[in-house]
């Protein structure tokens, strides 16, 4: 059965590397989140969606907008921090988003 033991190791390797590819990918969501503030922030006193809205003025509470060159990685940490913890998700409520089959409710 060393077949069985080369599944068994693979696996435990590919749930190590799922884990890994999950934190790098809230850390690429959350440096988006704090780019589309900015970005939006550019644009006042114009106004996106009612969710979207609620997600910058989330991300605002934790991280202010970048008038001057300051260490950036504080603000990342915050920013990463909202999504691993599901407060940008939160922030924006239940949203329909259009779906590959029918309309979203």
């Amino acid at each position: 059965m060393p077949w069985l033991l080369a599944a068994a190791f693979s696996a435990a390797k590919s749930c190590r590397a799922s884990s890994a590819i999950a934190a790098l990918s809230c850390g690429v969501i959350g440096v988006e989140l704090l780019a589309a503030a900015q970005g939006c922030d550019f644009h006042a006193p114009l106004a996106s969606s009612g969710p979207l809205e609620a997600l910058r003025r989330r991300v605002r509470s934790e991280v202010p907008h970048l008038d001057d060159d300051r260490h950036f990685h504080p603000d990342m940490e915050k920013a990463i921090q909202l999504v691993r913890s599901g407060a940008a998700i939160a922030a924006v409520g239940a949203v329909g988003l259009p779906g590959v089959i029918g309309d979203a409710k």
